[in-house]
């Protein structure tokens, strides 16, 4: 029988009227998935020798809201950190077959920004994520190095435009994300090319609120392949070769999609 003790405590802090403080303290842990411990899905292998995971973390930040004139101004900034314990990571092996380990110790440090403008319909959201992580597990290739599928840098920016007219809501939008710095293994010997996706949308709900049609497109840029570093560096000749888009576990992402749905509110 496992026992494990968590807690979460919060406050926030309100100064002077738009600024918020505030700040977490959290001890929790995760038992292994079903699938984590015993999965069989061909890419992804279990392994029941995993334990649970405990980690202890910390967040604060400050809000602003604003409203000058007909804007809607909204600014954050935060900074956070986490250690974990027998952390579960998915790695891949050299036949690209994903197995959850263990990594022991575990160290994330980070902060992040948040900017809102809004003015008459419109609607501009951007952020940005600084991610230091550190393996502490002990292993000799992977102790200090960063870890797996977890970008330095990541941002993302999006727009979007609301129109009201005798009870129909159309509303347009467009976004990017972009990844930077992170690599695919836990020697930090294979690093991942930056990610960059553009996506668009379209939905119009009719009068009435309870029909929705909406049209999604999702990277836009058909990007369907990267350059890759080839390590270790060659004495002479290419040092890239092409390689599918992929994510951290080395299985290629769709290129450019279009999706439809209608949504119907009973």
């Amino acid at each position: 029988v496992r026992r494990h003790l968590g807690f979460t405590a919060g406050g926030a802090f309100v100064p002077v009227r738009g600024w918020r403080l505030r700040g977490n303290l959290a001890r929790s842990f995760r038992e292994p998935a079903f699938s984590e411990l015993y999965g069989d899905f061909g890419a992804y292998k279990g392994n029941a020798a995993l334990v649970p995971e405990t980690s202890v973390a910390a967040d604060a930040g400050v809000v602003a809201t604003f409203r000058p004139g007909p804007w809607r101004v909204t600014a954050e900034v935060g900074v956070f950190g986490r250690r974990v314990t027998n952390l579960i990571q998915y790695v891949p092996n050299s036949q690209f077959v994903s197995l959850p380990q263990n990594l022991g110790e575990a160290d994330f440090l980070g902060a992040e920004g948040r900017l809102a403008l809004g003015l008459r319909g419109w609607k501009f959201e951007t952020s940005a994520t600084f991610l230091d992580t550190e393996n502490r597990s002990g292993l000799a290739e992977a102790v200090g190095k960063p870890l797996p599928g977890r970008p330095r840098w990541t941002v993302a920016a999006g727009l979007a435009h609301l129109v009201r007219w005798r009870g129909n809501a159309v509303s347009g939008s467009f976004s990017v994300h972009w990844e930077h710095d992170a690599f695919y293994d836990t020697a930090a010997r294979r690093p991942m090319p930056d990610r960059l996706q553009l996506d668009a949308g379209l939905a119009w709900k009719l009068p009435g609120g309870r029909v929705t049609l909406a049209l999604d497109m999702r990277n836009l840029l058909d990007r369907l392949s990267d350059d890759v570093l080839r390590l270790p560096r060659p004495a002479a000749g290419e040092l890239t070769h092409p390689q599918a888009v992929c994510d951290q576990l080395g299985y290629p992402l769709p290129g450019r999609s279009v999706f439809f749905t209608i949504s119907l509110q009973l």
